[in-house]
């Protein structure tokens, strides 16, 4: 979407150290639906709370756009990413046949 895009700059390296992004993503139950995601941050600037930041300015981009419905999915094996996006509101859609699953992940967060 436009200026959906967010990017951290290491100001001596030039280096972008952490992107995030939001996107209009419209499904079936969600014609004006938005997701956020490909959170990214560079290995040696972890901790430092640049992720947050970019999800949270994703996040913000699609609440400024209207969107009512924002959702955002990653990989289970992605803790750092998976409780960033919890410390930021988001709370995991937790059905039947992914109980388990999410028992799972919260083990590995708590």
């Amino acid at each position: 979407m436009p200026n959906g895009c967010f990017l951290i700059e290491h100001i001596d390296t030039k280096f972008i150290v952490a992107t995030m992004m939001a996107r209009h993503l419209a499904i079936e139950d969600y014609p004006f639906g938005g997701r956020i995601d490909w959170l990214a941050t560079d290995p040696n600037h972890r901790k430092l709370g640049l992720g947050t930041i970019c999800a949270t300015a994703a996040t913000k981009r699609l609440i400024d756009g209207k969107y009512e419905n924002i959702w955002v999915t990653t990989d289970d094996e992605r803790i750092g990413a998976i409780k960033i996006f919890l410390s930021i509101g988001f709370q995991p859609v937790k059905k039947r046949e992914t109980l388990s699953r999410w028992e799972n992940v919260m083990k590995q967060i708590y």
